[in-house]
Protein backbone atom coordinates (compact mmCIF):
# COMPACT_ATOMS: atom_id res chain seq x y z
CA UNK A 1 0.00 0.00 0.00
CA UNK A 2 1.15 3.27 -1.04
CA UNK A 3 1.22 6.78 1.46
CA UNK A 4 -1.67 7.73 -0.62
CA UNK A 5 -4.24 5.38 0.64
CA UNK A 6 -3.08 6.22 4.06
CA UNK A 7 -3.70 9.68 3.26
CA UNK A 8 -6.92 8.75 2.17
CA UNK A 9 -7.68 7.12 5.28
CA UNK A 10 -6.60 9.77 7.18
CA UNK A 11 -8.70 12.33 5.61
CA UNK A 12 -11.89 10.00 5.03
CA UNK A 13 -11.93 8.53 8.73
CA UNK A 14 -12.05 12.67 10.30
CA UNK A 15 -14.96 13.17 8.11
CA UNK A 16 -16.84 10.29 8.60
CA UNK A 17 -16.75 10.97 11.98
CA UNK A 18 -17.41 14.75 11.23
CA UNK A 19 -20.61 13.95 9.11
CA UNK A 20 -21.65 11.48 11.95
CA UNK A 21 -21.49 14.14 14.87
CA UNK A 22 -22.56 16.88 12.53
CA UNK A 23 -26.06 14.22 12.02
CA UNK A 24 -26.36 13.46 15.78
CA UNK A 25 -26.13 17.02 16.66
CA UNK A 26 -29.02 17.56 13.80
CA UNK A 27 -31.18 14.98 15.15
CA UNK A 28 -30.88 16.43 18.16
CA UNK A 29 -31.85 19.58 17.31
CA UNK A 30 -34.38 18.20 15.54
CA UNK A 31 -35.52 16.35 18.25
CA UNK A 32 -35.48 19.59 20.61
CA UNK A 33 -37.10 21.56 17.65
CA UNK A 34 -39.85 18.72 17.77
CA UNK A 35 -39.94 18.48 21.61
CA UNK A 36 -40.60 22.78 21.62
CA UNK A 37 -43.34 22.50 18.89
CA UNK A 38 -45.19 20.20 21.15
CA UNK A 39 -44.63 22.51 24.20
CA UNK A 40 -46.18 25.67 21.98
CA UNK A 41 -48.48 23.42 20.85
CA UNK A 42 -49.78 22.60 24.45
CA UNK A 43 -49.21 25.93 25.60
CA UNK A 44 -51.65 27.00 23.08
CA UNK A 45 -54.38 24.62 23.90
CA UNK A 46 -53.86 25.98 28.01
CA UNK A 47 -54.66 29.42 26.73
CA UNK A 48 -57.74 28.62 24.54
CA UNK A 49 -58.98 26.79 27.96
CA UNK A 50 -58.23 29.25 30.36
CA UNK A 51 -59.86 31.87 27.51
CA UNK A 52 -62.77 30.25 27.21
CA UNK A 53 -63.05 29.60 31.22
CA UNK A 54 -63.11 33.54 31.52
CA UNK A 55 -66.29 35.52 31.73
CA UNK A 56 -68.55 36.04 28.55
CA UNK A 57 -69.25 39.74 27.65
CA UNK A 58 -71.79 41.23 26.14
CA UNK A 59 -70.17 44.26 25.26
CA UNK A 60 -67.91 45.08 22.80
CA UNK A 61 -65.96 48.44 23.99
CA UNK A 62 -63.87 49.84 21.51
CA UNK A 63 -65.73 53.16 19.95
CA UNK A 64 -68.26 53.90 20.35
CA UNK A 65 -69.41 50.93 22.55
CA UNK A 66 -71.65 48.66 21.35
CA UNK A 67 -73.86 45.05 21.72
CA UNK A 68 -71.77 41.94 20.97
CA UNK A 69 -73.88 38.73 19.56
CA UNK A 70 -74.14 37.69 23.21
CA UNK A 71 -75.33 41.08 24.06
CA UNK A 72 -78.28 41.42 21.86
CA UNK A 73 -78.86 37.63 22.85
CA UNK A 74 -79.12 38.91 26.20
CA UNK A 75 -81.25 41.77 26.22
CA UNK A 76 -83.64 39.97 23.39
CA UNK A 77 -84.33 38.03 26.92
CA UNK A 78 -85.64 40.77 28.46
CA UNK A 79 -88.15 42.24 25.65
CA UNK A 80 -91.11 40.66 28.23
CA UNK A 81 -90.58 43.20 30.37
CA UNK A 82 -91.31 46.11 28.18
CA UNK A 83 -88.57 48.17 30.20
CA UNK A 84 -86.98 50.93 28.01
CA UNK A 85 -90.26 52.87 26.34
CA UNK A 86 -91.05 53.60 29.62
CA UNK A 87 -87.02 54.46 30.65
CA UNK A 88 -87.21 56.49 27.67
CA UNK A 89 -90.21 58.45 28.26
CA UNK A 90 -89.45 59.29 31.12
CA UNK A 91 -85.92 60.80 30.99
CA UNK A 92 -86.65 62.42 27.32
CA UNK A 93 -86.27 65.56 28.44
CA UNK A 94 -83.32 65.39 29.69
CA UNK A 95 -81.36 62.93 27.39
CA UNK A 96 -82.72 64.44 23.90
CA UNK A 97 -80.69 67.71 24.21
CA UNK A 98 -77.23 65.89 25.15
CA UNK A 99 -74.06 64.92 23.36
CA UNK A 100 -73.79 61.35 22.06
CA UNK A 101 -71.17 60.79 25.07
CA UNK A 102 -73.63 62.23 27.52
CA UNK A 103 -76.46 59.94 26.86
CA UNK A 104 -74.70 56.73 27.37
CA UNK A 105 -72.82 58.23 30.67
CA UNK A 106 -76.61 58.65 31.59
CA UNK A 107 -78.12 55.12 30.32
CA UNK A 108 -74.93 53.64 32.13
CA UNK A 109 -75.73 55.32 35.44
CA UNK A 110 -79.70 54.94 35.03
CA UNK A 111 -79.39 51.54 34.74
CA UNK A 112 -76.47 50.59 37.09
CA UNK A 113 -77.43 52.73 39.54
CA UNK A 114 -80.57 54.79 39.70
CA UNK A 115 -83.08 52.15 37.89
CA UNK A 116 -85.10 50.23 40.05
CA UNK A 117 -86.59 47.27 38.30
CA UNK A 118 -89.65 45.07 38.95
CA UNK A 119 -89.21 42.18 41.22
CA UNK A 120 -89.61 39.44 38.20
CA UNK A 121 -87.62 41.76 36.17
CA UNK A 122 -84.26 41.95 38.91
CA UNK A 123 -84.87 38.21 39.45
CA UNK A 124 -84.51 38.07 35.15
CA UNK A 125 -81.40 40.27 35.68
CA UNK A 126 -79.97 37.55 38.37
CA UNK A 127 -80.76 34.50 36.47
CA UNK A 128 -79.06 36.13 33.36
CA UNK A 129 -75.92 37.21 34.93
CA UNK A 130 -75.90 33.50 36.64
CA UNK A 131 -76.83 31.88 33.11
CA UNK A 132 -73.91 33.91 31.37
CA UNK A 133 -70.93 34.14 34.10
CA UNK A 134 -71.53 38.08 34.55
CA UNK A 135 -72.13 40.03 37.56
CA UNK A 136 -75.64 41.77 37.96
CA UNK A 137 -73.47 44.74 36.35
CA UNK A 138 -72.47 43.71 33.67
CA UNK A 139 -76.17 42.83 32.83
CA UNK A 140 -77.30 46.22 33.37
CA UNK A 141 -74.43 47.84 31.99
CA UNK A 142 -75.66 45.61 28.64
CA UNK A 143 -78.96 46.95 29.04
CA UNK A 144 -77.99 49.97 29.58
CA UNK A 145 -76.37 50.35 26.15
CA UNK A 146 -79.32 48.58 24.65
CA UNK A 147 -81.42 51.73 26.41
CA UNK A 148 -78.89 54.06 24.61
CA UNK A 149 -79.01 52.27 21.18
CA UNK A 150 -83.32 53.08 21.37
CA UNK A 151 -82.44 56.67 22.49
CA UNK A 152 -79.69 57.13 19.42
CA UNK A 153 -82.52 55.04 17.13
CA UNK A 154 -85.05 58.30 18.12
CA UNK A 155 -82.97 61.18 17.61
CA UNK A 156 -81.79 59.41 14.64
CA UNK A 157 -77.86 59.29 15.55
CA UNK A 158 -75.59 56.48 14.81
CA UNK A 159 -75.25 54.03 17.05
Amino acid sequence: MDDSFYKYLAVAIPSILAFGGAMYWAGSVNTDVSALKEAVKQIKEDIKDILSRLPSDGLNKTSPVHLTPLGKEIVAEFEEFNWMVPAIDTNWSFVNQKSPYEIQEYCINLMTVQYSPSSAMDIKIYDSAFKYGMTRRQILEILAIALRDKIFERLQLPA
